[in-house]
């Protein structure tokens, strides 16, 4: 008899199947599209770095486009729940006002946010790894849109412009731990 493959993560349950009569839940993450992944080593220690990346008002310091992000309740950063305000441009209708929702933590290692921004229904998902004063942060962000059009003719630009905004954001995020 076949045993199932063991999950990739504990975290994000889905259905992936095991064999012809069984299917079992694992990964749901996996069922986003992956627009890019950034990952960096930044000399700074892990609660330093989750810290900073869990206080989203700081990602317009890092983040190209962001021209504002604020808060939109009186929750505590790093908590699930927590809602920001983003203003960012996004072509082709120029400068949006997103939402941002916390929707997963496990400080220091786990930070999510998901925004209703249609079309792309952006993830994001920042994971962190130390080893003594060194942090990798590796860097996600997917879109939950999985209608076929949307994949075919929008996602490819969304895609692009994600991908050349976050190997400029990663590198500057590590130049902000790092200038000294």
């Amino acid at each position: 008899m076949d045993k199932c493959p063991p999950p990739r993560s504990l975290l994000f349950p889905c259905f992936v199947p095991c064999n012809k009569k069984s299917i079992r839940m694992e990964n749901k993450i996996d069922m986003a599209t992956l627009l890019t992944e950034q990952e960096m080593a930044i000399n700074a220690d892990i609660e330093s770095v989750y810290g900073f990346i869990s206080n989203m008002e700081n990602f317009k310091l890092w983040f190209p486009e962001v021209s504002d992000i604020a808060s939109d309740n009186d929750m505590e950063h790093g908590t699930v729940g927590k809602t920001y305000v983003e203003k960012v441009y996004l072509p082709p209708n120029g400068e949006q006002r997103l939402k941002i929702e916390v929707k997963k933590v496990a400080p220091p290692v786990l930070y999510m946010t998901e925004s209703k921004y249609e079309p792309l229904l952006p993830r994001m998902t920042i994971t962190l790894m130390s080893k003594m004063d060194v942090t990798s942060v590796n860097w996600k962000m997917h879109s939950r849109n999985n209608d076929p059009d949307f994949l075919e003719e929008q996602l490819p630009n969304f895609k692009s412009i994600i991908a050349e905004r976050a190997n400029v954001g990663i590198l500057k995020l590590k130049q902000l731990f790092e200038k000294k």
